[in-house]
């Protein structure tokens, strides 16, 4: 008996570890879940649009997934978040910007809002970090150190003056 009740325990315990592998919102339940990709918004603002429609997913500050069909894809935001050069800390915010990739199924990306190569005059984008489907994303209390072996890419905005300190759209 006693034995049962640790193995239920440690099931538990598992189920709990996955459990960011389930979407909060799931954008068009009418494509098949192995068509679609995982996307993360971690202190960076809302998601305001997906690729000319409007949608109201909030503004999220801990790894709640959205599942969206995979492809190319153009994602409007008000970003609020911050950029740390050196000893110096930027916010950035605006509304309306721009981002465009192309999502491959079956993956979970999150985003850091970043200056290219951490620059002063970089452009402003966002580091892409993507994990499999049914890998555990870091929380971001481990910290982005712990994303450095999924980074994919940098990605500019698409509307953003490139040596700008702020956006104001």
């Amino acid at each position: 008996m006693r034995g049962k009740f640790f193995l239920v325990i440690i099931a538990c315990l598992l189920l709990a570890g996955c459990m960011n592998t389930k979407p909060s919102i799931i954008f068009d339940e009418s494509v098949a879940p192995e068509r679609t990709a995982w996307i993360t918004t971690v202190l960076m603002g809302t998601i305001t649009g997906f690729n000319g429609v409007e949608v109201n997913w909030g503004k999220y500050t801990s790894l709640k997934l959205i599942q969206i069909p995979a492809g190319d894809t153009l994602l409007e935001w008000d970003l609020d978040a911050y950029v740390i050069l050196g000893t110096i800390t930027y916010n950035y915010k605006g509304k309306d910007i721009l981002l465009r990739y192309n999502f491959l199924p079956d993956k979970k990306y999150t985003f850091q809002v970043v200056k290219e190569d951490q620059k002063e005059d970089g452009r402003i984008g966002v580091n892409i970090y993507c994990w499999e489907k049914n890998e555990k994303i870091p929380s971001f209390d481990a910290g982005v150190i712990g994303w450095r072996k999924n980074f994919l890419e940098f990605v500019p905005f698409l509307n953003v003056d490139p040596g700008g300190r702020t956006i104001l759209q």
